[in-house]
């Protein structure tokens, strides 16, 4: 026996929307000591949400996680896509489709090297003054690249810096 209680249906209709959002990578975690990560690549970087707008428009983000803990190497590894909010909270939500559910992560992981800063003056001050001291902060920086790229580098210089006509600080 069927008995019909409510013979009404309400539903609500809105406009579907397809959004592109850039994949942004969120890298947990730090390299190895004496390592740095350099840079990470997503493909695809665009994903395209659709869904109803109302709900892609509490989209934010369209986030992956990479770990670099411990790393010492440049790696590639595969991620599963989430959305947040602007609460920083990830979405569930099985209403908004999602063109790529996981993306491909390049990173780069490159060796770092401590490096001193040199200031190389250019010019004469006005007449009547002298350059009494160089003041200069860092006094030394750390780079990082690959290996063959940053071995020959001793020093970081920054030339020509002018003190012709200078007579004050």
């Amino acid at each position: 026996t069927i008995t019909i209680v409510d013979s009404t249906m309400k539903l609500s209709l809105e406009e579907k929307i397809s959004v592109q959002f850039p994949v942004r990578i969120n890298v947990k975690g730090t390299a190895r000591d004496g390592y740095a990560n350099v840079s990470n690549v997503a493909a695809p970087n665009l994903i395209t949400l659709t869904g109803p707008k109302s709900e892609i428009g509490r989209v934010t983000d369209v986030c992956v996680d990479v770990d670099i803990s411990g790393k010492a190497d440049s790696f590639d590894t595969v991620g599963q896509v989430y959305l947040v909010d602007a609460y920083g909270e990830k979405l569930e939500n099985d209403r908004i489709e999602i063109s790529e559910t996981s993306v491909k992560v390049s990173t780069m992981i490159y060796p770092t090297k401590q490096v001193d800063v040199s200031v190389n003056l250019t010019g004469r001050p006005e007449e009547g003054y002298a350059v009494a001291d160089v003041s200069y902060q860092p006094q030394t920086v750390m780079i990082a690249g690959a290996p063959d790229d940053i071995s020959d580098v001793s020093e970081i210089r920054i030339n020509d810096i002018s003190v012709s006509g200078q007579k004050d600080t």
